[in-house]
């Protein structure tokens, strides 16, 4: 059984050689697609679970339920989002996966899983939201950064369909369409939909979105974590991995990122962003 290779950074050029180790052999096996790709996903902490929000609920855990809760939250933000601006347009359609994308974005459950192509706003993320102490003045534990080469992910979980090395799928593609919400369920779609998580590219359908390089996974009948998914499955060993900071490098490699560029109005292009990089500038917490 395969165990997710993990690796202990203390500097943003350590984390840029690795990264650029990953794509290497990404490449390699890429049987010359030259565009070929890894994406990345941040963490405040170590031993956070690959697993989306919808999959997260407190009492239900059976697929079946799940999907069913999924129906009813949105047939309920399509009908109440006619009152809001934008959110009633007819390319939110019941049965798209531009619907959980959008719903994602205002905080709903679904079964998408966020990641993004750029490693440093991934870096970013984890930093920024690393755990302190009460008083605010120690991390108290390693942030993480997880790394999906969505090539040899969705060669494996699509094998059945013989899919090969065609990468991220479409978030309309024929290829997952079994994976498509559905307004309501019948059993035969729940028994027939696509069992491990598949990697889709994302739609820029907000600032963040683009900012942020945003990408999904997409979630089928298997809700245990991707981790879990690449060991049980025996996922092949390149395909996710996990870099580590530890509590005492965290603040000195936000330092070094905000410093280069990659700043709280980056990765959050609006007020909301700018007023995190005027406090963290001037001395505050953010």
């Amino acid at each position: 059984m395969p165990k997710l290779k993990s690796i202990k950074v203390r500097s943003l050029s350590e984390f840029t050689n690795f990264v650029e180790n990953e794509l290497a052999t990404a490449k390699a096996n890429s049987e010359g697609r030259k565009h070929r790709n890894l994406w990345f996903r941040g963490h405040g902490v170590q031993d956070y679970k690959l697993i989306p929000s919808l999959y997260r609920h407190p009492k239900l855990t059976s697929h079946k339920d799940l999907l069913d809760l999924e129906s009813r939250m949105i047939r309920e933000f399509l009908r109440q989002g006619i009152l809001h601006e934008n959110s009633s347009q007819n390319k939110w359609e019941n049965e798209s996966i531009e619907t959980l994308s959008y719903m994602q974005h205002y905080g709903v459950p679904t079964r998408l899983l966020d990641w993004t192509s750029n490693p440093f706003i991934a870096l970013y993320f984890s930093l920024t939201d690393a755990e302190r102490n009460k008083k605010g003045d120690e991390y108290t534990a390693a942030a993480s950064v997880l790394i999906l080469d969505p090539w040899a992910w969705n060669e494996a979980a699509l094998h059945e369909q013989s899919y090969g090395q065609r990468g991220p799928a479409l978030p309309d593609s024929s290829s997952i369409d079994s994976y498509y919400p559905r307004s309501n369920y019948t059993d035969i779609d729940k028994a027939h939909m696509g069992l491990d998580p598949v990697a889709i590219l994302g739609t820029a359908n907000n600032a963040r979105m683009f900012a942020q390089k945003g990408m999904f996974t997409i979630f089928g009948k298997n809700t245990d974590p991707m981790e879990k998914i690449f060991e049980k499955e025996q996922y092949p060993a390149s395909t996710l991995s996990k870099v580590l900071i530890e509590p005492e490098c965290i603040e000195p490699l936000l330092l070094t990122l905000l410093s280069v560029g990659y700043t709280d109005s980056v990765a959050y292009p609006d007020h909301e962003g700018l007023a995190l990089e005027i406090k963290r500038l001037n001395g505050f917490k953010a």
